[in-house]
């Protein structure tokens, strides 16, 4: 999401940085043959596309099982015309293993004739190898999945062709959804810390990893290649720090200082596509020196430093006087920190978002918003914060702190 300059809640201070949303393959209901798509009949309007299809393009998205995907969109229409897809492959063949092609298409017309020609056939190819017919039924999307071997593919654009009414009976149209490659690269990121586009991060231990879903190269891996930024009143500022291996799988950034407070960060696993693009010469490798071939950039927010920066006022009918016994009473809130010279104003948390709020009267802890004054001449309230501010506790999402 976009990160806005004025927003008074942090999830909303993220720039943006795209998640791609994992793949699902699903049939949708079949009907029954109700017309022949003959060549004297108009075409079907363009059906509804399939939920499946707002699934975004790019870069390969990876699913809850760990597999990555590569999709492109087709055109939805069903279509007397053959069809040619593009699916940009941003990893090496030779490292991709247990693949699938996957087809989503509209009205095929598999198993009734429906025409003197006779079924519907419509043979799918990629990179001009025959793999397989598309499967279906009239006026529904479905799904056809082929296994096919790595070898097929090359790195970069790999064409899919769909050859529309194969057998040439003159009666069949289909409509195309999308196609996509599913498959394991065998050396890939498999998670980070803290998670991306997360919050209120502690600034003294952030705990910056990344898991890789193989044994790392150790002497790949180091603040060249795993490394972390904010953006500064004049540009681009290198964290400086170290990268330890927490395990034969894991690696972590540990800065040089403590990060500093109420500030976004960004930090990134450099592959080897990603490195090459922008002249870089160093990258990840795994077992047997295998390149990392899709690298990881994530972001966070640390939390702002509200030690001694939070004043709590009770209020009665007027502020900052003695508690009249038995009056109902509210308090106010002002929460405040500190504004960085050397940081962009864009990187800086603007405000913080907290669950709820915790005072202590005379010891005893007292939550919510109608505090009753039980002794004359009480007016100090000490909020229960803890030393790094609203991490542990503050005060209603509906009620923020300004």
């Amino acid at each position: 999401m976009k990160r806005h300059k004025h927003s008074i809640y942090l999830g909303s201070l993220l720039p943006v940085l795209t998640v791609f949303a994992a793949l699902s393959i699903a049939l949708q209901p079949v009907f029954a043959q109700t017309d022949r798509e003959c060549r004297n009949s108009p075409a079907p309007a363009r059906p509804q596309q399939s939920a499946v299809l707002a699934t975004p393009q790019g870069s390969a998205a990876a699913d809850d099982q760990g597999y990555s995907i590569w999709k492109t969109a087709g055109s939805g229409y069903c279509d007397y015309n053959d069809h040619n897809l593009d699916i940009n492959v941003d990893a090496d063949p030779k490292d991709i293993t247990d693949l699938t092609l996957i087809i989503n298409a509209y009205d095929v017309d598999f198993t009734t004739p429906g025409c003197e020609g006779g079924p519907e056939v419509d043979k799918v190819y990629i990179n001009d190898k025959e793999v397989g017919v598309l499967h279906g039924a009239n006026d529904s999307w479905s799904t056809s999945t082929f296994s096919i071997s790595s070898s097929l593919l090359q790195q970069g654009n790999n064409r899919v062709y769909i050859d529309t009414d194969a057998t040439g009976t003159g009666c069949w149209c289909v409509g195309i959804g999308y196609a996509a490659l599913r498959g394991k690269v065998g050396f890939q990121i498999t998670e980070v810390t803290p998670q991306d586009n997360a919050e209120k991060v502690d600034w003294e231990q952030p705990n910056i990893t990344a898991t890789f879903s193989s044994a790392y190269d150790a002497s790949t891996v180091n603040d060249q290649t795993f490394d972390l930024f904010y953006w500064g009143t004049s540009g681009k500022v290198m964290v400086s720090g170290t990268v330890e291996a927490t395990s034969t799988t894991k690696a972590t950034f540990k800065p040089s200082q403590p990060l500093k407070d109420g500030v976004y960060y960004v930090a990134t696993v450099w592959s080897k596509p990603a490195a090459e693009g922008l002249g870089r010469s160093k990258w990840v490798k795994g077992p047997g020196g295998v390149d990392l071939q899709q690298g990881k950039t994530w972001a966070f927010w640390t939390m702002p430093d509200l030690t001694g920066n939070i004043t709590v006022v009770p209020v009665q009918s007027v502020e900052n006087v003695n508690l009249i016994v038995g009056k109902p009473s509210v308090i106010k809130v002002f929460i405040r920190w500190d504004k960085k010279s050397d940081v962009s104003p864009d990187w800086q948390a603007k405000a913080i978002d907290v669950d709820s709020l915790k005072v202590s009267y005379d010891g005893e802890g007292h939550s919510g918003y109608g505090i009753w004054a039980d002794a004359p001449g009480v007016n100090i309230f000490t909020p229960a914060f803890g030393t790094k501010g609203a991490k542990e506790t503050g005060i209603p999402r509906d009620n923020q702190a300004r």
